[in-house]
C-alpha cells in the first residue's frame, strides 16, 4: 500500500485563510452576478460562473497552502538545527537515513515503488510540490553543521591572533 505520513494538526493560521478563502467565493460569485446579471440568467450560466470561481479560489488554495507548508517545514528544520551542531548533524543523520528508506522502497516496490519516490529519495510531485524535498532539507542541515565549523575557526583563529597581539 505504500508508507503513510501524517499531517500537520490545522494551524489558527490555516483556519484564518480557509475562512478567507471561503469568503473569497462567496464574495467574487456575488460580484460575479452583479457585473454579469447572473440571477436575469439561465441556471447553467451561473452553474458555470460559479464553478469558474470556485476553481480559481481552489487553485489559490493550493498555492498558498504549499507555500505555508514550506514555510513551516523550513521554519522548523532551521530552528532545530539553530539549537546546536548535535541537532544538526541529527538532521543530516535523519533526512540520510529517510532518503536510503525511501530509494530502497523505491527499489523493493518496483513500479509501484517508482510512482512514489524518485531516484533520489524524494517524494514524486505531479504538479503540486506539496512539502520540502528530503535531499533539500539534508542539504540545508549539512549546510548548517559547515556553518558550525566554519564559526568554530573563526573564533579560534580570532583568539589566536589575540593571544599574539602585545598587551
Amino acid at each position: 500500500t505504500g508508507v503513510q505520513t501524517c499531517a500537520l494538526p490545522i494551524s489558527s493560521v490555516q483556519i484564518c485563510h480557509l475562512v478567507n478563502i471561503y469568503f473569497n467565493v462567496l464574495f467574487s460569485a456575488a460580484t460575479a452576478n452583479d457585473n454579469f446579471y447572473g440571477l436575469y440568467k439561465p441556471a447553467s450560466f451561473r452553474f458555470t460562473m460559479y464553478t469558474m470561481a470556485a476553481t480559481f479560489t481552489y487553485g489559490v488554495w493550493a498555492v498558498s497552502r504549499d507555500i505555508l507548508t514550506k514555510y513551516y517545514e523550513n521554519y522548523s528544520d532551521k530552528r532545530a538545527t539553530s539549537l546546536g551542531v548535535d541537532y544538526a548533524k541529527g538532521g543530516v543523520e535523519f533526512y540520510t537515513k529517510v532518503i536510503q528508506r525511501n530509494v530502497a522502497i523505491r527499489g523493493l516496490m518496483g513500479k509501484e515503488g517508482e510512482s512514489l519516490y524518485t531516484q533520489f529519495g524524494n517524494d514524486v510531485e505531479f504538479i503540486r510540490q506539496k512539502h520540502v524535498p528530503f535531499s533539500e532539507r539534508k542539504l540545508n542541515a549539512e549546510n548548517a553543521v559547515k556553518e558550525y565549523y566554519k564559526k568554530l575557526e573563526e573564533t579560534k583563529s580570532s583568539e589566536k591572533t589575540n593571544l599574539n597581539e602585545p598587551a
